[in-house]
């Protein structure tokens, strides 16, 4: 009795582990079907990036096709990433901004840290941002056409030329300094609210260090003024010191003359971080330190 209930159980062991493995490779192949699925449909809406995804993770399943999938689509990419950045430096050089920042997305889209790209999309942006808000500035002062009020013909020339072409900021840095007292203190209340904006907007778009830059511009124009955007210049400050010392800390086995670097400007931006003091100071011990090995090695 006791044989065949210890062979019984053996027999139900051995076919729940069959039925598990049978189910395993049900679920792989299930996982596998619907991901060459998913792969195919990408590549036709012309995401090769995704696709090229899938395949890698149809090829840790096993998937045997898998590897020349992934070749084939590389390829595809490295020819469509070609062309598209061909395209967006045409576009750039002939100052073409938003055929050029469509060719550089479409590039982004395909290789999607390529450096490139992503330095000359920022650069792009930033322009954009600050041409519209020149241009919002400009349009607020030409409605009224505050101005223009009592320029001399050669001024109010230039003041056209530069609204035109959304400088107004350019114009207002000469008025500053071309001026009798009278204008100079009306334009550089003009010249203020059109940098604080400028700055806002910067920020919005994730510009941290530009929109910093225009806030102090802002605070030296006026110095009565700076406390308005006091706030402003500490809260950016402090998001780029922190943004620094991350990276700092990120270089710091790696690249002490690079973390050094990090550190230093995350000490410049928030000068009471006490952290980002004492890793600046660890970091150049660790470099006097190579130094010091270096020497004794001759290396």
């Amino acid at each position: 009795m006791l044989l065949v209930f210890v062979g019984g159980v053996y027999g139900c062991a051995t076919q729940s582990a069959t039925q598990s493995t049978a189910q395993a490779d049900a679920d792989i192949s299930t996982f596998i079907t619907a991901q060459r699925r998913e792969a195919t449909r990408l590549e036709e809406a012309g995401a090769l990036h995704d696709a090229l995804i899938r395949w890698k993770s149809l090829r840790a399943a096993n998937d045997p096709d898998a590897l020349s999938q992934i070749q084939r689509i590389g390829i595809l990419i490295d020819t469509a990433a070609a062309t598209a950045r061909e395209s967006a430096r045409k576009a750039f050089t002939h100052g073409d901004s938003g055929l050029a920042q469509t060719h550089y997305l479409s590039l982004l889209a395909l290789i999607p840290n390529d450096q490139e790209g992503l330095r000359r999309l920022r650069e792009l942006k930033t322009a954009e941002v600050k041409d519209q808000q020149a241009r919002k500035v400009a349009a607020e002062i030409q409605k009224t056409y505050e101005v223009a009020a009592g320029l001399d013909a050669a001024v109010l020339t230039r003041f056209e030329t530069y609204l035109n072409a959304g400088q107004f900021l350019r114009f207002l840095d000469e008025r500053v300094d071309i001026d009798s007292p009278d204008d100079d203190s009306r334009f550089r209340e003009m010249h203020f609210s059109a940098l604080a904006g400028l700055a806002s907007d910067l920020e919005a778009s994730g510009e941290l260090a530009e929109a910093a830059a225009q806030i102090v511009r802002a605070q030296e124009l006026i110095p009565a003024r700076a406390a308005e955007v006091e706030p402003a210049r500490l809260r950016l400050h402090k998001q780029l010191g922190e943004r620094w010392y991350a990276q700092g800390l990120r270089l710091m086995r790696r690249d002490p003359v690079l973390a050094i670097e990090a550190l230093e400007k995350a000490v410049a931006y928030e000068p009471g971080n006490i952290a980002a003091v004492q890793q600046l100071e660890r970091a150049r011990r660790m470099q006097a330190n190579l130094d010091k090995l270096k020497r004794l090695t001759g290396s």
